[in-house]
């Protein structure tokens, strides 16, 4: 076995010791893994290039007249960090005084300074959240629910920030108890009611839902578990109609005790270095080590996600030797860029992140991001300009250049510190997103790429920081960006097209893999419509039907790996296409609509 592509549970650090991070909070900035994590004494930082091997640094912050800090999350924005934390004072008897506080920093490892306390009331477990150009904030208190009569406890409420400092005032809950393995203590405060706890909010997008994981139960306790809802994709995030899966009533735990780990909670979800698969951080206990009160125990752990329908699946914990996560195609840090450089080649579906900062200067900056580039007189780019404040998508075809889109930067925009800018290719369709909070979308339909294009940088008497560079290849495809789906697949009947996904004109769709080289992952969410729905897949000389006589969403997972093959049906692995690796994978589908298309290349090493 390569050790360097497989890794065990607890993630190893650098120093060989064991490092207890309970409730960490996973951010990536300018290339490089963050985690955050409570402590008696502070807050816990530590950092990791790959998301498996970790450097402890020490305490973010760590004030003296302070202990119990719990649960941190962080937020980057335009040059600043912003920690929203609970601590107690260090005399203080009542352990209900944990007060949601603000930190700042303009260093990621801190040491970050306290700057204000939003509540004078017991509420924790702060998750920050960008959505369609604000931010959001969930968090957990008592007072919600904590006077009502037959279900009282600590729940999750969601708010508006105005900015990183400062809440709108109007929460909503997002999630209520319904479950009885949600009790965190039966009549706990010896008033005859059981005391629930929701806590350590978490959400990931994926297709048209935005997926909310939770914790529930007692941290201290062995059954501690994370539990998951979902709400279709709305405008505003206050709008959205959180509902647990599969039910209120249904107990279906994404993460639960086994044999081997207890108490696992308080999760935060992260991309892999490839900017597309997601996994799971969390916390955990030793199950075969004895449960000590007083002594921390939790460590942290991870594991990979998939998503099958409405369900988010995950076979942790984990503790036996696993697959780490895939790495990028190209990889490049801490670059001095002054002239044309160019980073990759790529063909014409990717994703990648650049991390860019500039030199101050009296005359600004201006700089150009080549994100598909023929030759001199033919390429799509993005320009930065400072001093008019703007970001522009620009096509040139046969020397003849034309903007396709401009957007106004914002009003305090700050060129000296990074900035982060991805980039979504499909064909001719370009989506960018700066700063994870602006984003917008143009076709260069004037533009034909021959073959593989640069990726590159261009400066304007302007001095640049590449910080960090990746790109992967890979395309998502939901709605009516399934046209692309011909890329993979040869269409053998007419289909139609539309925001709801693809679905054949006649009932019958069949689908004949263009793929023929191994290392990739493909995943396809589909739709039985009625119950005469069903799919066959063909591997090579295998077939098989699945799904007959079933109504709902569900995916299907291809992972081809060498000479071998993965498949996952409905949430459970095919063993009977395990030796197909080399083979693309045909469908046919009855009845049934395809939702949401995704192909990532895998790269074992940047």
């Amino acid at each position: 076995m390569d050790v360097e592509k497989f890794f065990c549970n607890p993630v190893p650090f650098s120093d060989g010791k064991r490092h207890t991070n309970p409730d960490p909070f996973v951010m990536r900035w300018c290339g490089t893994y963050y985690c955050y994590a409570t402590d008696s004494d502070g807050v816990k930082v530590s950092i990791s290039e790959d998301l498996v091997h970790w450097e402890y640094k020490g305490y973010a912050i760590k004030e003296p007249d302070k202990r119990d800090y719990w649960a941190p999350s962080v937020f980057y924005w335009n040059g600043v960090f912003y920690m929203y934390y609970s601590n107690l004072d260090r005399e203080e008897e009542d352990g209900h005084k944990q007060w949601l506080k603000l930190a700042e920093s303009k260093n990621p490892e801190g040491p970050f300074v306290w700057e204000k306390t939003f509540f004078n009331k017991f509420s924790i477990d702060s998750h920050p959240i960008l959505w369609n150009e604000k931010l959001y904030m969930f968090y957990s208190v008592n007072d919600w629910i904590g006077t009502d009569e037959k279900v009282a406890g600590t729940i999750i409420l969601l708010d508006e920030m105005l900015s990183p400092e400062q809440f709108a005032g109007n929460p909503k809950p997002v999630l209520l108890p319904t479950l009885e393995q949600e009790i965190f203590a039966k009549d706990r405060f010896g008033d005859g009611r059981d005391w629930y706890t929701l806590e350590g909010a978490a959400t990931v997008v994926h297709g048209n839902h935005c997926f909310l994981t939770y914790s529930a139960n007692a941290y201290v306790n062995v059954d501690y578990f994370v539990g998951t809802a979902v709400a279709e994709n709305k405008e505003n995030l206050l709008d959205m109609v959180w509902n647990k899966y599969p039910s209120n009533d249904i107990w279906m735990p994404l993460l639960h005790k086994n044999e081997l780990v207890e108490g696992t909670g308080h999760n935060t979800i992260v991309k892999a270095p490839n900017m597309v698969d997601d996994w799971i951080v969390y916390h955990g206990r030793m199950a075969k080590e004895d449960l000590i009160p007083e002594k921390e125990q939790r460590e942290m752990r991870m594991d990979p996600l998939m998503f099958n329908g409405l369900q988010m699946i995950c076979n942790g914990p984990t503790q036996e030797a696993q697959k780490v996560p895939q790495m990028a195609a190209v990889c490049k840090n801490d670059l001095k860029v002054n002239q044309q450089v160019w980073l990759a080649q790529m063909g014409k579906f990717y994703r990648c992140e650049y991390w860019i900062s500039a030199a101050q200067n009296h005359i600004g900056c201006r700089y150009d991001i080549y994100l598909a580039w023929s030759d001199a007189q033919n390429y799509v780019k993005l320009q930065i300009h400072s001093g008019r404040s703007t970001c522009e998508m620009i096509e040139c075809v046969n020397a003849v250049e034309q903007v396709l889109l401009s957007e106004k930067l914002e009003q305090n925009y700050d060129y000296t510190v990074p900035h982060c800018i991805c980039v979504d290719r499909k064909k001719d369709k370009y989506t960018v997103i700066l700063d994870e909070k602006y984003r917008f979308c143009d076709y260069a339909h004037r533009y034909d790429s021959q073959g593989k294009d640069r990726l590159g940088i261009e400066t304007y008497f302007s001095d640049l920081t590449l910080h960090s560079f990746a790109v992967t290849e890979t395309f998502d495809l939901t709605g009516k960006d399934l046209v692309y789906l011909d890329e993979n697949y040869r269409l053998e009947q007419n289909v139609n097209v539309d925001d709801e996904g693809m679905a054949p004109k006649r009932h019958v769709l069949n689908m004949k893999s263009k793929l023929t080289k191994s290392d990739y992952v493909e995943e396809i969410q589909l739709e039985a419509v009625d119950h005469h729905g069903c799919v066959c897949i063909e591997i090579g000389e295998k077939n098989m039907t699945f799904m007959e006589n079933e109504v709902g969403r569900y995916a299907i997972y291809r992972i081809a790996d060498g000479d071998f093959s993965h498949l996952w049906v409905n949430g459970k692995e095919i063993k009977d296409f395990s030796d197909s690796g080399n083979t693309g994978m045909n469908l046919q589908l009855k009845n049934t609509r395809i939702l949401q298309y995704c192909y990532t290349k895998n790269y074992t090493n940047c």
